[in-house]
Order: structure tokens, then sequence, then C-alpha cells
């Protein structure tokens, strides 16, 4: 490991804090009911790394000291110990962990000289510890842990702090260029205030000058951020545009340092603390927010840890990912009103009940979400080529359709599409409304089509219906047409002893369905898929015997194509010679032009 991280910490007698352990991860997060002691977790080690419960608050032991702890002969203490797993380059000297307690009591923190067991090592799978001294380069390393904690309640200070921040920042790595624009300014200033200098001499006989302050913070304490066309302040936007642009200020900050280390002084850690980032109903915000705050974590190591309190079920679903560096613990008060913790996801979904139930309709709207975004990002990408495109059910539609189309001279240049899987009708059906969305933002958007088996006849009458006869501008962008079945399957369907499905497949020539079923790459369908319920119960009570009825019916009706060998067939069939393909999909031929011209707008 290359980075420092908390690996534990241990809070004792601190607010509603009377006895507290947990093991960290890269992303810890913290949910529970409001009260429950979630934030003093955070503001204990803001306290530990910034000497200040708050940012601007110092501690008040007597309003800070958890109220119930039990008070005996010794002196009130609050203590908080941090175990730190240590960068492999810092281990040889150090040990594999570092320990790190801190106490306070009434008169204020305790000396280290004076505590036992202050600052120690450890190492992997040993009891023992060893005392790290005063001169090891791993305490420069703990001196140097930016530890950001942003709190619940973000008010005009807090973005005052940040734009200071950003001057630490830009004072370290680009002093230089600093240093410049304000000579540049100073001599500017001085320049056009030359009479009022000379003035000054004249009447008041003294020598004067004037000079540009050097420390440029109260500058950058102004510094407003202005949004579009319009330069609007962020100060007159609301409190959801401000908070999601911390993150990216303070990733810049961490990145700006990190790029310029100083000479010879232990590298900077990044731990962020972070009270309710996104709570609000505007879910995409608060799936980006939690994405970048993993990319944060996951990516060149500029932040080393985050660790959130959340009530949202999006932050909630960070341990769906499945990685160990990402944990969830349940914060609750007991009987006494202490704030106690719990790793296990049972006694989370116990406690948390709806949220915890609500958690898994977000994460498959979450899923939804993502893959409408694709889609949409999809769509643009076409439309910006100014060509129509057809969307397809699956991988192997496309490879047939784009190896019979030119064979019934249909315009080249349409793009057929797919997901690269067996998207299915929900796929094309998605697909089109996408291309619809992005189509209102295109001068001279093109039109796009859908092809879907008719299996799904009732998804595709209902979007053309939603779509009514046209759009705003009296065209209709996008249409999704059913798959009309082939002469052969209209004679099977007359019979109406038989549910025949309308597929491309069901147009394969049946020397290909023979030699699937050789190679093994059919399956024989239950004699439910494919006989009408009627004829079989007349073949129960003395009819037809049904071996008789259902012999000559071909392969494409009885058996279906495995999915792994979809692909196989399809290829056998592109393989036709150009004759045999255009007598297989015949039928096709006046259902695709159709579906050209609808594409040009005929």
């Amino acid at each position: 490991m290359n980075k420092l991280i908390i690996k534990t910490i241990e809070i004792s007698n601190f607010r509603s804090i009377k006895n507290l352990k947990c093991d960290l991860s890269d992303i810890s997060v913290f949910v529970g009911q409001n009260d429950a002691g979630k934030s003093n977790i955070l503001k204990a080690l803001n306290l530990f790394f910034n000497g200040e419960v708050e940012p601007g608050r110092a501690l008040e032991f007597d309003e800070d000291f958890n109220c119930m702890a039990h008070r005996s002969k010794r002196a009130n203490e609050i203590r908080i110990k941090v175990t730190f797993q240590l960068p492999d380059s810092y281990r040889e000297k150090n040990g594999d962990f570092l320990i790190v307690e801190k106490r306070w009591r009434a008169e204020g923190e305790v000396p280290q000289d004076k505590m036992r067991n202050g600052f120690v090592g450890k190492r992997e799978g040993e009891k023992e510890f060893f005392s790290i001294g005063g001169r090891s380069n791993v305490r420069k390393l703990i001196s140097r842990i930016n530890y950001i904690y942003v709190p619940a309640i973000r008010d005009a200070n807090y973005f005052d702090i940040l734009r200071l921040r950003i001057y630490e920042a830009l004072k370290e790595s680009a002093s230089a260029a600093l240093e410049k624009i304000n000579t540049s300014f100073d001599k500017a200033v001085k320049k056009n205030l030359e009479d009022l200098i000379i003035r000054s001499k004249v009447v008041h006989k003294e020598n004067i000058s004037l000079s540009f302050p050097h420390d440029l913070s109260k500058i950058f304490e102004k510094l407003d951020f202005q949004f579009g066309e319009n330069h609007i302040s962020m100060e007159r936007r609301g409190d959801g545009i401000k908070n999601k642009y911390i993150p990216s200020i303070l990733e810049f900050i961490a990145q700006n340092m990190k790029k310029h280390p100083v000479p010879g002084a232990a590298p900077r850690t990044y731990i962020w603390a972070y009270e309710e980032p996104e709570n609000n109903m505007e879910i995409n915000n608060c799936i980006r927010l939690r994405e970048q705050f993993i990319n944060c974590v996951e990516m060149e190591n500029n932040i080393s840890q985050i660790l959130i309190t959340s009530h949202s079920p999006v932050f909630y679903n960070i341990v769906k990912q499945k990685k160990e560096a990402y944990k969830i613990f349940f914060i609750r008060k007991d009987e006494k009103g202490e704030t106690n913790i719990s790793p296990e996801k049972e006694t989370i979904e116990k406690e948390l009940g709806p949220i915890a139930e609500v958690s898994e309709q977000y994460q498959r709207l979450e899923k939804k979400l993502k893959r409408i975004e694709q889609e949409q990002q999809e769509a643009k990408s076409l439309l910006d080529k100014s060509e129509s495109c057809i969307f397809v059910e699956g991988s192997t539609d496309k490879r047939v359709l784009e190896r019979i189309m030119p064979l019934f001279k249909i315009e080249p240049t349409i793009h057929i599409m797919t997901n690269g899987r067996n998207g299915g009708h929900s796929y094309v059906i998605d697909m089109l409304h996408a291309w619809d969305l992005e189509s209102k933002h295109c001068k001279n958007p093109r039109r796009a089509a859908g092809i879907v088996d008719d299996d799904a006849h009732e998804k595709a009458k209902g979007y053309n219906k939603s779509k009514g006869e046209s759009d705003k501008k009296g065209r209709n962008l996008t249409r999704c047409y059913i798959l009309k079945p082939s002469k052969r399957v209209i004679c099977l369907r007359k019979k109406d002893q038989f549910k025949v499905n309308v597929d491309l497949e069901s147009f394969y020539p049946d020397e290909i369905w023979e030699k699937s079923k050789r190679e093994g790459w059919l399956e024989e369908k239950k004699l439910t898929e494919y006989v009408e319920n009627e004829c079989l119960v007349k073949c129960a009570t003395g009819g037809k015997k049904l071996q008789e009825l259902c012999s000559d019916l071909p392969l494409f009706v009885t058996h279906k194509v495995k999915d792994v060998n979809k692909g196989d067939m399809a290829t056998m069939v592109c393989k036709l010679d150009d004759e045999a393909l255009r007598e297989a999909f015949a039928d096709l031929e006046p259902f695709l032009q159709g579906i050209a011209n609808y594409l040009e707008g005929e």
C-alpha cells in the first residue's frame, strides 16, 4: 500500500460517545437516525487532527465531555486513539501500524510527553508495541495529514474558508506566478495614484508611498464563481448548486499541493470527513457525487480516505459495489443515550427498516438511469453524424440485416445499432426514447426506427401511440416497427393450431436449421410453447394424434437456438451466397424498404 490511511479509531467520552471503536476503510459511510451521534465521530477526528470540534469552534470541555461518563477520582478525560496503516516505504523502521493517542482535560490537551503509549508502532500479527522516537520520519508524515471536515450546515463562512484553502494551495504550488501578478498590480496601482502621492507630499510636506499587500488571502476570500453566459454569482445560486462544487474544489486543492511537494518534506495525506453530502431527491446528483468520491480514493491516491454521514440510499448502496474498500456502519443510541456502532448488515437493515428496502429500489433505478444516460450519449453521437439509424434487439440481428439490406438496394448509410449483446426490445425502445430527447437539441435531426420481434407487439404499439402522429414540427422522428411474418409463418398461423414466433431466425432457410440441429445448437421447445391450448385439448379428447399433427412442422417452430450459439448460426447464414439470401428473406424486402422510406422522410 502506497498511502497512509486510518485503520481504526477509538473514541472515549466525547459528546454522546462513551466508548466507540471502529475499523475504517477507504470509504466509510455512517448511517442512522437523526441525533444518533453520526457527526460526533467526524467531529472527534476533527478535534484530533485540527484541534477544533467544528471549523472555527474550539473544544469546550464542559460541553463536549460525555455527561454520562462514570465520574472517578481520576481527572475527566476525552480520549481519541487513531491507528494508522503506514505506507510501504515507512514500515521497515516504524512497523506496519502507528498508534497515536490524544487526550483532553478541562485545562486543555494533555502533552504527549506526559502520556504513556501516546505514539507507538506495531507490526502485523504481533501483540507487542514499541515506542517511536522523536526524530522518526513517521511523525512528520502524520503532521502533514490534511483532515478536511465538511459540516452539514455550509454557510457563507464555510465558502470563505474554501476560498482561503484555494489560495494556500496556489501559494505553495504557484508562488512565483502569484508574485509576478502581485508586482504587476503593485506597479499599476502606484502609477495611477501618482498624483495622489505628489499632492500629499506638497500638502503635508511628508514622503509617502503606496504598496499592495503581499498576502493575497483577503482577496481570495472574496473570490467568486460565476455561472453561464450571464455570469451569475455563486452567492446567488442555491445550496444544492454550491454544495456539488465542494468536492471538485477540495480535489483541486489536493492535486495542486501534491503536484508541488516541498523538497525533503513528508508527502501530504488528504482525508475528507463529509456530513450529509447529498440528501435531496435529485438521484442523478447523488449518484454523480458518490461516483466522484469513489474516483477520488481510487485514482492516483490524491485522497486517501473519505468518511461520510448520510441518510441517502444512494450512499447506503455504496456497499453494493462489492469491494472491501467500502464499508457501511449503522450508528444508534442505546437506552442510556450513548452512541454505539454496528458493521453488521443484518443489524443495519433491521434498524433502518424502510430505508434498506428503498435502497434496493434505488439500486434498480440507478442501473436504469445509467443505462438511459449511456443510450442518450450513444444517440447523441449518432445524431451528430447526421445519419439515420435502425435499432435492433441483438448483435445477430445486426449482422444479418447488414448482410441482406444491400441485396435489396436499401440505403447503405443507414446505421444498424445494438448494444453489443442481447438487449431485447427494451433496448430498442429505450434508444428510440433517447433519440427523441436528443433530437430536440439538433437543428436538422434525422429519423430513427426500431425493429422488434412480434412478442413485443404491445410494447411497440404503446411506444408509437405515446409519440402520436407527429412531433411539434410536423414530423415523427422515431417509430418502432414490429417484424412482419413470412408467407410461410402466415400459413402456419392460419391453421389456428400453432404459436409461431416472428423473429429473424424464422426467415433462416431450413438447411441452416437442420445443420444447426446436427451441430447441437438447438434445444427443443415444450409443446405448450408452440401448440395452441385448444389444439392440445382436442388431441387429448380423441382428435388427431399430436405426434402426427406436429410431424411436418419446420424446426424453427419446434426448436429454438441456444443463446450461446446464436452467433454461430448467424455466421452460417451470412456465408450463404447472395441468391440464396435473397430467396430466404424475400418476404422481408417490402418491410425493410418501408422502414428505409420512413427514414428518408417519404
